[in-house]
């Protein structure tokens, strides 16, 4: 998949798709990827495209992305959570 699609992906992606991951997030300061409509191939390539989008849809904090060793992904809030408790909320 090419960054240009993958940027299109994120771009066209409803916010009404994202709204329970965001009152998840914004709540708790982590959020699983199961809980958002992006493949695995999205977060992979172009992590960066998806914090500004979910940052721009109303996400709070610093929105970052990291892969826990099954291979699926949690978005935390950097102001909230280092990567490591982020990582311990869902393993």
């Amino acid at each position: 998949m090419l960054l240009n699609d993958i940027a299109q992906i994120i771009e066209f992606t409803d916010s009404d798709h994202l709204s329970q991951a965001m009152d998840i997030f914004n709540q708790k300061g982590a959020v699983h990827s199961n809980q958002l409509p992006f493949l695995d191939v999205i977060y992979a390539n172009a992590s960066h495209l998806v914090m500004k989008k979910l940052t721009s849809i109303g996400f709070k904090g610093i929105a970052q992305c990291t892969q826990t060793r099954r291979g699926d992904y949690i978005i935390f809030d950097a102001n909230q959570l280092s990567r490591e408790d982020a990582l311990c909320l869902f393993e």
